[in-house]
């Protein structure tokens, strides 16, 4: 399997055919009065990737090489809508002297989606429609800033 970064163009795929015709991202930060507690999320959604699908022929007559026929015009079919969502929890607390720490706790992919991100489009291999990659799963993190 491969990482993919959903927040940059193209997904970190380097297929320059990648493209959606929406991306939307939605966020949000609330500092609640109780405790100073600090409650944040993030929403990233775009349109599925167009899927390629073709048929490779490796030899045709008269030497006249290979082709890679498409079966669809591109961007007739999609990958499935992207959506991620993801959740932060935090505290800040003074410890004198200038001295703040912040433990954090994390969850990505809240609702563990398994959206399809990539699949072996050549329909004529024996490996056709094969799933390469999935939406990581469900993450937690914890961690901690310390500022002095």
């Amino acid at each position: 399997g491969a990482q993919y970064a959903p927040g940059v163009a193209g997904g970190g795929l380097l297929r320059p055919n990648m493209n959606a015709k929406w991306i939307a991202r939605l966020s949000g930060l609330y500092r609640l009065p109780w405790q100073s507690i600090g409650v944040s999320g993030t929403l990233d959604m775009r349109q599925g990737y167009p899927r390629l699908q073709s048929i490779y022929i490796p030899t045709r007559p008269n030497r006249a090489g290979r082709v890679e026929v498409l079966l669809d015009r591109l961007g007739d079919v999609r990958s499935p809508t992207f959506r991620f969502v993801s959740v932060r929890v935090s505290k800040q607390i003074e410890l004198g002297q200038g001295v703040e720490v912040e433990p954090t706790f994390d969850i990505f992919n809240l609702f563990n989606s398994n959206t399809l991100l990539a699949q072996r489009e050549r329909q004529n291999a024996s490996n056709a429609n094969r799933v390469a990659n999935i939406l990581a799963p469900l993450v937690y993190r914890i961690g901690a800033v310390i500022k002095f």
